[in-house]
């Protein structure tokens, strides 16, 4: 089965794309799965633009962002917040793709309804949340079948459920289920411990280390191979760490439309940004990433920052320019992550 954009949803395609933003209504859910990365399950809202509807607003008018899904916890748990949020975007936004996420449990077939008359195009289940197989669930995914013009399943590929997953590609067959995402598997604490022989590890979004089942992605294989071999009408999408982290790549570039300073931030193609700095005096680039190490002495030196068209940045200036790498910064809320520096006389990359 050909993995390309014509075989994603437009939700995913935005996503790699990185002109989505995700919307998480609350953290509250009562499935309880163990392999949950929420740290919490109060009940609050949160997203990179902005906690209100009017911040996140103000964020989306200023860049080319072209669809909103709503996620948690579980959106459903506070669904008059939901049919709320939906409202005041569809309202604004009238041309975004819209999807929401969700264990099944909560689902009614008037709150289907009702969210599709408002404007959303996608619900997307989690059957690993209630055991593949709960019943009570895929009546509702059933239901959604009809009334969605999108339907999607999104699970970790977990490989000691396999046989599980097999039970239910032919309910999502008959259920009129779209896509399948399978995203490799985030290992807690306990799983990743070292004698876990598919533990993985993976650099995310160049700061970021997680750890994942390594088995998913032969899992997922294995997956892919049943649906081509019964014929399926859904295509299937493996959610990768590396597709992550090219996913990655696309929202830095968009957090840089919106957070970088044009006079100083120099954005790079893989979205990370360089800030060039003059020091005054001759020192050592192994000295020089000592006293980088410490975030005091960087705000310090940024009172020395250069403007982008300061010839002095263009110039051989031997070690008395210096340029800094970094990661934009990824919410409003948020800093810039250092990466590391470099002479000026070298080319940033």
């Amino acid at each position: 089965m050909a993995e390309n954009h014509n075989r994603l949803s437009t939700g995913c395609q935005l996503c790699q794309q990185g002109k989505w933003l995700c919307i998480f209504l609350t953290y509250r859910c009562n499935a309880g799965c163990s392999f949950c990365p929420a740290p919490f399950r109060d009940d609050h809202i949160s997203s990179s633009l902005g906690n209100s509807k009017e911040e996140i607003l103000h964020y989306l008018q200023k860049a080319e962002f072209k669809g909103i899904s709503f996620s948690g916890g579980d959106p459903f748990l506070v669904y008059d917040r939901l049919l709320e949020w939906l409202s005041y975007f569809k309202g604004n936004f009238p041309d975004f793709y819209y999807w929401v996420y969700t264990s099944g449990i909560e689902v009614t077939v008037d709150k289907m309804q009702e969210l599709v008359a408002g404007g959303m195009n996608e619900i997307r289940f989690n059957i690993a949340a209630t055991g593949y197989l709960n019943d009570q669930v895929w009546n509702r995914i059933k239901a959604a079948g009809g009334i969605f013009p999108y339907v999607s399943v999104e699970i970790p590929s977990i490989a000691k459920d396999f046989r599980l997953v097999e039970k239910a590609l032919e309910r999502l067959n008959a259920c009129g289920v779209k896509f399948l995402n399978l995203h490799d598997l985030i290992l807690s604490n306990d799983d990743a411990e070292p004698e876990n022989e598919n533990c993985s590890s993976f650099i995310l979004n160049k700061t970021i280390p997680v750890r994942y089942d390594s088995a998913s992605a032969d899992n997922t294989s294995r997956i892919i191979d049943l649906v081509k071999q019964h014929n399926y009408g859904f295509s299937v999408n493996h959610c990768s760490m590396q597709k992550k982290e090219l996913q990655m790549i696309q929202r830095r570039r968009k957090m840089g439309e919106l957070f970088n300073n044009p006079e100083y931030d120099m954005a790079l193609p893989d979205g990370t940004v360089c800030n060039f700095y003059k020091i005054g005096e001759k020192i050592s680039l192994t000295q020089l990433k000592m006293r980088f190490a410490d975030p005091d002495y960087r705000q310090t030196l940024g009172r020395n920052m250069l403007k982008l068209n300061d010839p002095g940045i263009r110039v051989e200036s031997g070690n008395r320019v210096i340029i800094a790498r970094y990661v934009p910064k990824m919410g409003f809320d948020q800093e810039k992550i250092f990466l590391g520096i470099k002479f000026s006389n070298y080319t940033p990359c």
